[in-house]
């Protein structure tokens, strides 16, 4: 089924079993619903509209071109292909099936929220580049799948914004999270795990409450990047390496890993070291 027009599902279920391309508009009315469960394409201007379903369960979606989304569901499935999803577009990962971006590079200007307890898999070197705001709803982890790492890159927000500890979302080992200068992190609840290493030139908020977690791989904190909040930043387990000089006012736990690097990290509220390694020509302040 190609679609360059305009499909307008007003009740029931429009269900493209055979397959197809897209470069026009699925708009499903309240109670209606347009589902997708084998292969399509989504080509530059695909736009899903209306107060209705609109839902990936399973099969392959390729990502060909810009798009735009008031209410698309990722539930299951796979996302592949090179798209973006543009400003002020909506979408969501939901479910409790897992789902997969393979080969995928997407980048993401809208709000992307993770609300579903299933967790995300990334494979074969896919790239995520958000410029939009990404909401962890949900205690959902991004995973590695198979073949190269993974790089999930943030020049927007990664935000957290359900949960409450020790449940956390995780970024997990094999998916390397990099926060850009202009890039913030920001917890409001619950835990935030990044354990794939990076490198960050951003910011960090974490609230009352809230923890942000370094817990495998080696995460680089250049020069830029700020901590802020009255939370707790712990390293549990691989490496934090302290280039630049940077402030950290709020409370910071050692557990585990190794804390080394060359920088100045200057912690304004407590400092508490109950395990791992301080090594290096740094000072921690």
């Amino acid at each position: 089924f190609g679609n360059a027009g305009t499909v307008d599902i007003q009740s029931g279920t429009f269900h493209p079993t055979g397959g197809g391309t897209s470069t026009g508009v699925f708009n499903a009315e309240a109670g209606a619903t347009v589902e997708f469960t084998t292969t399509y394409t989504f080509e530059t201007g695909t736009d899903f509209t209306g107060a209705g379903k609109s839902l990936v369960t399973s099969g392959t979606m390729t990502l060909a071109g810009s798009m735009t989304s008031e209410n698309l569901s990722f539930h299951g499935g796979t996302f592949t292909g090179t798209g973006a999803f543009t400003a002020g577009s909506t979408w969501f990962i939901d479910g409790t099936g897992n789902k997969f971006f393979d080969a995928c590079t997407l980048a993401n200007s809208g709000t992307l929220a993770v609300v579903g307890k299933g967790s995300v898999y990334f494979s074969n070197g896919s790239v995520i580049n958000n410029a939009g705001i990404i909401d962890f709803r949900e205690d959902t982890s991004f995973l590695p799948n198979s073949g190269a790492a993974s790089i999930l890159n943030n020049t927007g927000t990664l935000r957290k914004t359900v949960g409450s500890p020790p449940a956390k979302a995780q970024i997990a080992t094999g998916v390397v999270f990099n926060n850009a200068s202009g890039g913030a992190i920001e917890i409001t609840t619950g835990i935030l795990g990044i354990n794939g290493g990076g490198a960050s030139a951003g910011s960090a908020a974490v609230s009352a409450g809230a923890e942000l977690h370094f817990a495998a791989g080696t995460y680089t904190l250049n020069s830029g990047t700020t901590f802020s909040g009255p939370g707790l930043v712990e390293v549990d387990g691989g490496t934090m390496d302290v280039t630049g000089d940077l402030a950290a006012p709020l409370a910071f736990v050692q557990s585990g890993g190794i804390i080394t690097g060359s920088g100045t990290l200057t912690v304004g509220g407590a400092m508490t070291w109950t395990g791992g390694t301080v090594q290096g020509d740094g000072t921690i302040a």
